[in-house]
């Protein structure tokens, strides 16, 4: 796992010192080793930076960046199955120096070009320059476990893992008021989007190609609408269930086999609920792994799992570690969130995550954990008002709710909660229905929600998609990418902690969208198969355990600990004029409308990343 940077300038103002001072503001991601690659052409100069936390080969022959031939790389993430594709490349005719998997992306590449992707189990951002084209590459894996962002401008486009690595060349980068708006609504902005101006993701799944007249080209390798199969929802459904707990079963002992290849040592973050407790069975008790396990608990019993997380442990033998989430530990570390999270992030669960990444991080360099479990296999509560809604309105509500906004009376205390109420009941599909239940300001205070959507085109092997099936995609697209795996990647990274996601291997996502939906939510509860299959090694209450969640007790801390920040910042806000009057929520929270206290907390976010990143301008 690592850090990587670079440009590719036709104006010649961009010079090595640049080059180090990005690699320099990424140094958390890699503190192992560095270094760079610099060279000038009659068009343009090219610059690629590394910094490596050393995980596979980690001798200097596996140091970056690394060239072959033509073709220099920087590349961060993991390639699981790099043996496998390494053995296929010898009988091929190739050959290797080191035993690493960067060398196995740098020869697969020079031996089937953009297809090597399609041959890698992994987490990935890299770009290969190739001299002899006069081009750079770059590349995201599928689901966009590993960020990768670029700022372009007429002269130059400069790429990094991280924002702070542009930030760190005083570039001048502008607020994207439309990226503040989805954040303020949903509690993160979107991989379609990005808070500065002038700046955006590379999308996951995909390549960009950069010539040397600067023009980008954008080219899907993999789509999760691609992965729904006729012929293979008809294989799983010709099973018995005992066939489709086995079929499951063996693909996530592959899966979760791929994620422990390393050279160090590694371990799991251990919540106590399903998912986490699925990944310690299988890797202890069918992988022979002898596993550390990392537990954050807190003081207020409503929220905290301690309890559970031990006895999980002490059934599988973990070496078991725990802290504890105070309220003194909070308040230093919503002042660290702005500086760690590039843009301004609105899940309280960032604290839990970064404590138990710092946890992990002090006894190995490697740990698992297990989102995409929920997303996959139906397991938010949320799914079960959405999958049972009887129907869905064909026709467009919009308009109808827009008037109805304007005639209810400005003072109406419940107004804003009935118009959410009725976007849900009169939407027009799943995705409109999950929209209004997850959306914290409706559409009458923002005027953007920038949402990768699913396309529902049919092909001849491919029919429309079902409900079930829209809601996996969309929030793969969505949620997962840009809160889930967004959180993971910076609090483990500013810890210098490799996190991977044993649930995502692109066999599994193939399998869970394939699978008859009845598997994944029987009517009352979603992730079925996989209770099922924990209970090959727990007992039933542990499995069926209602779980509190990754979250932090909110409500709480915010309207006594947190309170003379707030009314601090509700003060001096530029939002307090902004549609929706955002910090008036302060205000109402803290006389006790304790129902605010997700639009609290992200307001609270959003004025201390201001705050960091001087940002002055009225939003």
């Amino acid at each position: 796992m690592c850090g990587i940077a670079g440009f590719i300038d036709q104006s010649f103002n961009l010079s090595k010192n640049d080059l180090t001072t990005m690699v320099e503001a990424l140094a958390h991601r890699g503190p192992d080793s560095n270094g760079l690659f610099i060279k000038n052409t009659e068009k343009f100069n090219i610059g690629l930076g590394h910094t490596r936390l050393s995980i596979i080969d980690t001798s200097v022959l596996g140091n970056q960046p690394m060239s072959l031939d033509h073709l220099t790389i920087v590349f961060n993430g993991e390639i699981y199955n790099f043996d496998e594709i390494r053995k296929t490349l010898i009988e091929q005719g190739e050959s290797f120096v080191t035993n690493s998997d960067t060398e196995v992306i740098l020869v697969a590449y020079k031996k089937w070009g953009k297809e090597c992707a399609n041959y890698f189990h992994g987490m990935w951002a890299f770009a290969i320059y190739d001299s002899l084209k006069r081009k750079l590459h770059l590349c995201r894996d599928r689901l966009g476990v590993k960020p990768l962002v670029y700022f372009r401008d007429n002269n130059r486009i400069i790429f990094a893992s991280e924002l702070k690595s542009l930030r760190a060349l005083n570039l001048g980068l502008e607020l994207n008021i439309d990226a503040v708006t989805s954040f303020f609504e949903l509690g993160y902005i979107s991989q379609a989007d990005c808070i500065y101006r002038n700046c955006a993701k590379v999308p996951s799944g995909n390549w960009i190609t950069i010539d040397s007249k600067l023009s980008l080209e954008k080219e899907q390798y993999w789509g999760g609408r691609n992965q729904i199969n006729q012929d293979y929802k008809d294989d799983l459904r010709t099973m018995s269930s005992t066939q489709i707990k086995t079929h499951v079963k063996e693909k996530l002992i592959q899966s979760f086999n791929y994620r422990t290849v390393s050279d160090v040592p590694f371990g799991v973050f251990l919540s106590g609920g399903v998912d986490s407790s699925l990944v310690t069975a299988i890797l202890t008790k069918e992988c022979g792994h002898n596993l550390n396990t990392f537990t954050i608990g807190f003081k207020e019993a409503s929220v905290d799992e301690t309890d559970t997380a031990r006895l999980i442990s002490k059934k599988f033998n973990t070496n078991h570690y725990e802290d504890v989430l105070t309220i003194e530990k909070a308040k230093d570390l919503v002042f660290q969130i702005p500086k760690i999270w590039d843009e301004p992030f609105g899940d309280s669960s960032a604290l839990p995550t970064y404590l138990v990444s710092h946890l992990a991080s002090q006894h190995v360099k490697v740990s698992l954990s297990a989102d995409g479990a929920d997303e996959l296999f139906l397991g938010y509560s949320r799914y079960a008002n959405l999958l049972d809604k009887k129907h869905y309105f064909p026709w467009n509500s919009k308009t109808f709710l827009n008037q109805l906004h304007r005639i209810l009376p400005v003072n109406l205390k419940v107004k804003r909660e009935v118009i959410k109420k009725l976007r849900y009941l009169f939407a027009n599909d799943v995705v409109g229905g999950y929209q209004s239940i997850v959306s914290e300001f409706g559409h009458s205070d923002f005027k953007k929600l920038n949402l990768t959507q699913v396309n529902s085109v049919s092909t001849d092997n491919n029919p429309k998609l079902s409900d079930a099936e829209t809601l996996t995609l969309f929030e793969l697209s969505n949620y997962l990418q840009s809160d889930i795996l967004y959180k993971v990647d910076q609090a483990s990274m500013a810890n210098s902690l490799e996190s991977r996601e044993p649930f995502l291997d692109h066999k599994i996502i193939s399998l869970a969208l394939n699978l008859p939906k009845e598997v994944k939510y029987d009517g009352q509860h979603g992730k079925s198969i996989l209770k099922s299959l924990l209970r090959e090694y727990l007992p039933e209450e542990l499995v069926y355990k209602k779980k509190q969640g990754f979250g932090i007790p909110v409500k709480h801390w915010l309207r006594e600990d947190f309170k003379p920040l707030l009314l601090k910042l509700a003060l001096k806000s530029s939002l307090v004029d902004h549609p929706g009057t955002i910090s008036n929520y302060v205000f109402k929270y803290v006389k006790g409308h304790l129902k605010y206290s997700d639009r609290v907390w992200r307001f609270l976010m959003f004025e201390l990343w201001k705050l960091e990143h001087n940002i002055h301008h009225d939003v």
